[in-house]
């Protein structure tokens, strides 16, 4: 814990700033967080989210894609439970256990056609290569997230501000034409900063401050980990070292920036 950019963001601060990260999720999952959660952390002033361009979206298209889904069967199979007949037969109720979706979850790889014909389930190579399939869910999943965050802003009365983090392949130049060439896909068909721009839009039209990191990671070796997609040490201090010099249009309590641009 000691190494994440979040610690080493309060060894310059003299406010207290909580990482309530956790695997696999995305915006969605973190306002759930923020709903249960704001009086028991003291009702904070600021929350900062981290958006990861690599695999967000998609987890973001998952999260309501199952939210709807869920609470269709739900409504079913409650409904079923408390039949006369069915709620006083032990096997029909452990049948109707096991079809609920909280006994098991599973997640479908979702494909798209990229402009090129190539059909992928990447989705930062899908925002990269402007898929306008993807990026239609995508926009429709930001926006639902983005106006519930505006209004549990207003009624729990805090601010927010964002930290956009980019893949690796964005960020690496190599990893980038090697995993392009897997995906049948030419790397002078791709824009590396597509991504950013997708999303930065949608802030800056809500006039969300935001501050993105790629300046500071790009083409920088051994910031990112080569079997997997997160941030080595080394990559997590480089976040916050950018955050520490560059966050000139946040607004982070405590912070003693050494610049501002």
């Amino acid at each position: 814990d000691e190494e994440t950019f979040v610690n080493l963001i309060c060894k310059n601060s003299h406010a207290r700033y909580l990482n309530l990260g956790a695997p696999g999720s995305a915006l969605p999952n973190q306002l759930d967080v923020v709903e249960f959660r704001h009086k028991e952390l003291g009702s904070p002033e600021l929350y900062l989210f981290v958006f990861y361009l690599g695999n967000d979206f998609s987890d973001m298209i998952r999260y309501y894609e199952n939210s709807s889904n869920e609470e269709s069967r739900h409504g079913i199979i409650d409904f079923l439970k408390n039949t006369y007949f069915i709620e006083r037969s032990y096997a029909a109720q452990f049948a109707l256990h096991y079809l609920s979706p909280d006994t098991h979850t599973k997640h479908k790889t979702r494909y798209y056609r990229t402009p090129q014909g190539n059909r992928i389930s990447n989705s930062i190579y899908l925002l990269m290569s402007r898929s306008k399939s993807y990026s239609l869910e995508a926009e429709e999943v930001l926006n639902r997230s983005l106006d519930r965050l505006e209004n549990l802003s207003k009624t729990m009365h805090f601010r927010y501000e964002f930290i956009v983090i980019p893949d690796k392949r964005q960020a690496d130049s190599n990893i980038f034409s090697k995993q392009a060439s897997v995906f049948g896909l030419s790397p002078d068909t791709l824009d590396r900063s597509y991504p950013d721009r997708f999303l930065e839009k949608d802030l800056e039209q809500r006039k969300i401050p935001y501050l993105d990191v790629m300046v500071c990671l790009k083409d920088r070796p051994g910031l990112y980990y080569k079997n997997d997609d997160h941030l080595t040490p080394e990559g997590h201090r480089a976040v916050a070292d950018c955050i520490h010099h560059n966050a000139g249009n946040l607004t982070l309590p405590g912070l003693q920036f050494a610049e501002r641009k």
